[in-house]
């Protein structure tokens, strides 16, 4: 398998282009997965100093929060999908 990283994925200590190549000598393939990350918005280079928003202690709370929250969703989701895996 091989999987393109973004441009800039190891700025500042390099600039080239990376992929990642997975083998797997186990057996045959049995399922192939892809992933996509996207890049953030804004600079792309993440070297480059940008401007910091300050926000008041309880949105910072608040966002923690919902974020972990999220979270929580997301591995139980993904718990699901595994033990659904395990029982075919």
């Amino acid at each position: 398998m091989t999987s393109g990283l973004p441009n800039g994925v190891f700025a500042p200590y390099t600039s080239i282009p990376t992929n990642i190549l997975l083998f797997d000598r186990s057996g045959p393939t049995k399922d192939v997965w892809y992933y996509e990350q996207p890049l953030p918005e804004g600079p792309k280079n993440p070297s480059a100093k940008e401007d910091i928003t300050h926000h008041p202690p309880e949105q910072l709370a608040a966002s923690i929060l919902d974020k972990k929250q999220r979270i929580v969703q997301i591995v139980g989701r993904t718990q699901r999908l595994l033990s659904k895996q395990e029982l075919e």
